[in-house]
């Protein structure tokens, strides 16, 4: 299981530096294979706990939704409630896909954050959507392990 997790760590590394963003996060299903956390496990690249927080509350909606998610900019985005996700200022930008498994289930969420407002590209979301595929293809291999 650290063998995995020491490859999602370096996936989301790959993400944040491709997409110049300033964090990238996984956020797996309890009923994933690599199922939530333990004390110690790190599924993140360059975070801190209030955006690792914020972007955890943003990638809900993602998961709920299931389908991408998209936002330039948090404080102008009809789907946000000034509430406190945005405590402490941290996220200004958010890009979130659902992690499908092969079976269909949602498996988790992959997302990446900006401090700063940003008009995501299509080609970010071809980024972003190609890593979760990628993600998810090992995660499904890990599973038939």
């Amino acid at each position: 299981m650290t063998e995995q997790f020491s490859m999602v760590s370096v996936r989301l590394e790959a993400i944040s530096k491709d997409l110049n963003t300033a964090a990238t996060f996984f956020f797996a299903s309890p009923t994933s294979a690599l199922g939530s956390p333990k004390q110690g496990d790190n599924k993140t690249a360059h975070h801190d706990q209030i955006t690792q927080r914020q972007a955890h509350q943003l990638g809900d909606y993602v998961f709920d939704l299931h389908k991408p998610l998209f936002i330039d900019d948090i404080y102008a985005h009809p789907l946000i409630v000034r509430n406190d996700i945005l405590f402490g200022h941290r996220i200004r930008a958010f890009a979130g896909t659902p992690m499908i498994d092969s079976l269909g289930r949602k498996s988790g969420v992959l997302c990446t954050v900006d401090t700063k407002k940003r008009l995501w590209s299509a080609q970010d979301g071809a980024v972003l959507q190609a890593f979760s595929r990628s993600l998810q293809s090992n995660v499904d291999s890990y599973e038939r392990a």
